[in-house]
């Protein structure tokens, strides 16, 4: 499934992008620092056509376009929240924007356009990225490796997997979550008794 992992860090782009442009005026410039030269890593090396044409079935087998629709169809209302939010927020916006975005059913609207063009805006890109997803797939897997991966998804419990794994990846996103705070809980509580002595507690969350 890591296929559909680069529609995910796609949109976290997106949102970091947008993230960006809220900016505090700029402070005075420091003194240039000193000239360092920087020698870019080699790209690496093109992988063998065939490979590339054996990930290509391989990613047909796998439905990568619905896996890319069943993400975005999870990821883009979220998405788009939190960006509505941001613009809303951004004293680098226009004033007439934050406005229209201040009142609740104007902000469902523009959330509800935003969400129809990224969609539309990653579905164009499809094809670009499911090129790159097979050159990546070619680079990492042999090309036994990727029959053999064409062969299970290509049969009735692969497909059942395919369809299931998003299923269950949205249930156990929640119980990782709790799982990451009672961790991060107890690691506090262990890390401040072994700092400050076993008075110390941890902040309520």
């Amino acid at each position: 499934m890591r296929a559909a992992g680069s529609v995910v860090a796609a949109l976290l782009g997106l949102g970091s992008a947008t993230a960006s442009a809220q900016t505090a005026p700029a402070p005075v410039a420091p003194p240039p620092p000193p000239v360092v030269v920087v020698v870019p890593p080699m790209a690496p090396a093109a992988p063998d056509p065939a490979r590339v044409a054996a990930a290509n079935k391989l990613l047909g087998a796998m439905s990568i376009e619905r896996q890319y629709d069943t993400l975005l169809g999870q990821m883009i209302p979220i998405m788009t929240a939190q960006l509505t939010v941001q613009l809303r927020d951004n004293v680098n916006m226009p004033d007439a924007l934050r406005a229209q975005l201040a009142d609740e059913t104007a902000q469902k609207a523009f959330q509800a356009m935003l969400s129809d063009e990224v969609g539309k805006e990653f579905r164009a890109r499809y094809g670009e990225l499911r090129r790159l997803t097979a050159i990546e797939y070619a680079r990492e897997f042999t090309l036994a490796d990727l029959a053999a991966l064409t062969e299970f998804y290509g049969s009735p419990v692969g497909q059942r997997a395919l369809v299931a794994m998003p299923k269950l990846q949205a249930r156990l996103i929640p119980i990782g979550m709790r799982v990451g705070m009672e961790a991060g809980r107890a690691a506090m509580e262990t890390t401040m008794k072994r700092q400050v002595g076993d008075g110390a507690k941890p902040p309520r969350t």
